[in-house]
């Protein structure tokens, strides 16, 4: 969300200055590959900087942009140069979670569909298909799911967005004029609030499941499962019921070997 943002801004800086295309990729390039360096090359923020400079790359040379292709060989370059990530938790959560928004948010839609306010359907639907998608993973490594997830991610992921805008517009004005130091105590308020709300609904104790052990298998075949059931996949709904089961049932079988 906010690498969006920050892009966003920057192109349109670019725009109204009126600089050269090519000009304007390298400086993005430079200013994003910064972030990626004070952010500490954190698996979600390189994935999300790969895959704007990605998007940016194919607009400069007319080349058509696939999203699941982009997040592919994000993934690729980032296990290039550290394979190890394969095992780390963020770099799985930060993958999979685009992934099942690329692939679960039109199964989602349909279900909300009856929702007569647009954007409140498709915000469900994406919290839904991240929340959904990240099951396996959660069992994976946290044995543990919270009910109140997705309440709190329709909560809190609107009020990041707003508190992140006024951080970006507060910290630069409070380097020019110290005298309005004072607006950041009000941001900092905000995130207290935001982090007050998701501590407050994640030590609702019985709100907490405790899910079975899910081995790196089982993941494999749900995930495989789930590119067989969306749009990337043109076959009939049947086969691709059929196929789903399967592969679900060959991985729950594969896992209870292991």
């Amino acid at each position: 969300l906010h690498i969006g943002f920050i892009v966003s801004i920057i192109n349109i800086i670019l725009e109204k200055a009126k600089v050269n295309k090519k000009v304007g990729f390298v400086i993005m390039f430079i200013l994003l590959f910064f972030y990626c360096y004070i952010c500490g090359f954190s698996p979600s923020v390189s994935r999300a900087c790969l895959m704007s400079i990605i998007f940016m790359l194919a607009r400069l040379i007319y080349y058509k942009y696939d999203r699941l292709n982009c997040l592919s060989f994000c993934a690729w370059i980032i296990l290039f140069i550290k394979p190890l990530y394969i095992f780390d938790a963020g770099f799985l959560l930060s993958f999979v979670s685009v992934f099942c928004i690329f692939t679960l948010t039109d199964v989602f839609n349909k279900l909300f569909s009856k929702i007569k306010y647009k954007k409140l359907s498709n915000t469900l639907a994406v919290i839904f298909s991240v929340q959904v998608g990240l099951i396996p993973i959660m069992s994976l490594f946290y044995n543990n799911f919270n009910l109140f997830s997705y309440l709190t991610n329709f909560i809190c992921v609107p009020l990041f967005e707003i508190i992140f805008i006024l951080t970006f517009i507060f910290i630069p004005l409070c380097m020019l004029f110290p005298f309005l130091i004072f607006t950041l105590k009000f941001v900092e308020l905000l995130y207290f609030v935001l982090t007050t709300i998701a501590g407050f609904m994640a030590s609702i104790s019985w709100a907490n499941i405790n899910l079975i052990k899910s081995k790196e298998v089982f993941c494999v075949g749900f995930y495989s499962g789930v590119f067989i059931c969306s749009k990337y996949i043109s076959i009939k709904p049947k086969l691709k019921l059929i196929t789903t089961t399967a592969i679900l049932m060959f991985s729950v079988l594969c896992s209870l070997c292991c």
